[in-house]
């Protein structure tokens, strides 16, 4: 692995190696699968890695580079959970109380986002599968993660806790607010 000196560059090599692995099996995922929320490259997906402290990142990308490494693919892995074609098989404890944290903060965006949520959510919801919502959606990325990764991830949810701050509304409003380039 080469010495990556920023988050900028992680995320972009995390966003290249899920693009790869994404395109490898696009063809054959339902039209749900294939929308520009779940895409790599996706603007759902920048968002969500523009929250994530560099550790965060850096384990992921090794979680990546491993499980290519054994012919593993995680995005078919995360996709094949999501449609509960294959059981969630990572019974680690922290993976309960990072959803258990990130519903709650879910739920925070609902309440004090109501009428903008219900609005973005129809959108969200003509172009995901009926039945994927975003604790199935994260529970099965969370599922693919090591224990490593997964440590980190739950101490930087932990701190944001803490700190009162809630990233997912971060992600929300940046998601609202999004204007297309071609508009």
């Amino acid at each position: 692995m080469i010495m990556i000196k920023s988050k900028e560059e992680l995320k972009k090599i995390i966003i290249n190696l899920e693009k790869t692995l994404y395109n490898s099996i696009k063809r054959n995922l339902p039209n749900n699968l294939s929308t520009e929320l779940i895409k790599p490259e996706g603007l759902f997906r920048n968002l969500q890695l523009n929250i994530y402290p560099y550790d965060v990142l850096k384990s992921y990308l090794i979680d990546l580079e491993e499980t290519m490494g054994l012919g593993y693919n995680l995005i078919l892995d995360r996709f094949l959970k999501m449609e509960d074609l294959i059981t969630l098989k990572n019974g680690n404890r922290l993976i309960g109380k990072i959803m258990e944290i990130e519903s709650k903060w879910y739920d925070n965006i609902f309440t004090k986002s109501k009428n903008i949520f219900e609005s973005v959510s129809y959108e969200i919801k003509k172009t995901l599968y009926k039945n994927l919502t975003y604790e199935k959606y994260k529970r099965s990325e969370l599922d693919g993660l090591s224990n490593m990764t997964l440590d980190y991830y739950y101490k930087y949810v932990f701190k944001c806790m803490e700190n009162d701050e809630n990233p997912l509304f971060k992600i929300f409003n940046e998601f609202v607010s999004y204007k297309p380039s071609h508009l």
